[in-house]
């Protein structure tokens, strides 16, 4: 069972014997996304104020935190996940200049308490790229670890970190469940990336070119543009080894054209244990038994790797709704919640 401490009250405490609805946990590649409860719209606790900090708990074990959002009138309480802080926080340096510097950029916020976090570990400590005008601590952080081919992310109770996705499953869907497996689907799929930017020397635009010859051989070519220029003037090099980066973390592979829905013991440890819902999150591995996979070049594996790209997880439904990395939409409704999320 999930439990929550808002503001360092439980909500089992807050909410007396009125109780509180179920708790829905929505995790992405940097953290938790979102969580959300239902609640006694008549109940007031001076913890329950918008920006609160929650905790949200698995038995005991943090698996997300975040801030609350101004709670509303309807008994409806959101929480957005504290990896989110970073959004539109100006990157700068102990002087109040901009700076590129990462290790800085974060330590300066964490003093300033425009983010709620702890550096875990060093991300940089030299420049990336120029700064701009533009430059805020959760674009630099994307720049960098793309360049990098790793993913930032923060974990409970604020710890910021970065490193490669994960390679190694962490669970396991039989083969009985799977089925056929997931569709491959073109949508999400390039061999290619070409990379715009501003060139540091002459400040012309310029183009650079990565990709994969083996799959655009097998699939047929598909290139991507991706817009560099709001790193602001860099060289060749480092634009290179942005895109590198980018093509390492989503590979040279087909997208997949739908989710999966999986019940208690559909999902299952590497030892075949039926997993717990709630520790099952984005970022891990899930290995589809018996299902070929067929969205790599040049390998033929009796199994499918996926990278959970989201996960949504209601307490006490015993289902988990996981998305795969690459995801491509196929329902209207699907289709308009990513164009909406785009504009946002």
């Amino acid at each position: 069972m999930l439990s929550v401490r808002v503001a360092g009250a439980w909500l089992s405490t807050i909410s007396g014997l009125g109780g509180y609805g179920p708790i829905t946990v929505e995790h992405g590649l940097h953290g938790l996304d979102r969580a959300s409860w239902s609640m006694d719209p008549d109940l007031q606790h001076p913890a329950l104020h918008g920006n609160a900090l929650v905790t949200i708990y698995d038995g005991g074990f943090p698996i997300g935190s975040g801030t609350l959002v101004e709670p509303g009138a309807d008994g409806e309480y959101e929480v957005r996940g504290l990896w989110m802080q970073a959004d539109g926080v100006p990157a700068l340096a102990a002087d109040g200049s901009i700076t590129t510097t990462l290790n800085e950029a974060i330590d300066q916020a964490i003093l300033r308490g425009d983010v709620w976090w702890t550096r875990g570990m060093s991300f940089s400590a030299e420049p990336f790229g120029e700064p701009t005008g533009e430059t805020t601590l959760g674009s630099l952080l994307d720049s960098f670890c793309a360049a990098m081919g790793t993913r930032w992310r923060v974990f409970p109770p604020g710890v910021a970190t970065h490193g490669v996705d994960e390679v190694a499953p962490r669970w396991r869907v039989p083969h009985a469940v799977a089925g056929r497996g997931l569709t491959p689907a073109e949508d999400e799929f390039y061999t290619h990336l070409a990379g715009r930017y501003v060139e540091a020397v002459t400040g012309q635009y310029r183009t650079e070119m990565v990709g994969s010859a083996e799959a655009a051989a097998q699939f047929g070519r598909r290139t991507r543009l991706v817009d560099l220029t709001k790193m602001g003037p860099i060289t060749q090099a480092l634009a290179n080894e942005v895109l590198v980066g980018m093509l390492l973390r989503s590979g040279a592979r087909m997208g997949w054209g739908e989710g999966l829905e999986l019940g208690h013991g559909q999902i299952t440890t590497l030892g075949s244990t039926p997993a717990d819902l709630a520790q099952v999150q984005a970022g891990h591995v899930v290995r589809l038994d018996g299902v070929a996979d067929v969205s790599r070049p040049g390998t033929f594996r009796p199994y499918t790797d996926i990278l959970i790209e989201r996960s949504r997880y209601t307490d006490g439904e015993q289902r988990i709704s996981l998305t795969p990395q690459g995801y491509a939409p196929r329902s209207y409704e699907d289709i308009l919640q990513a164009a909406i999320e785009g504009a946002a």
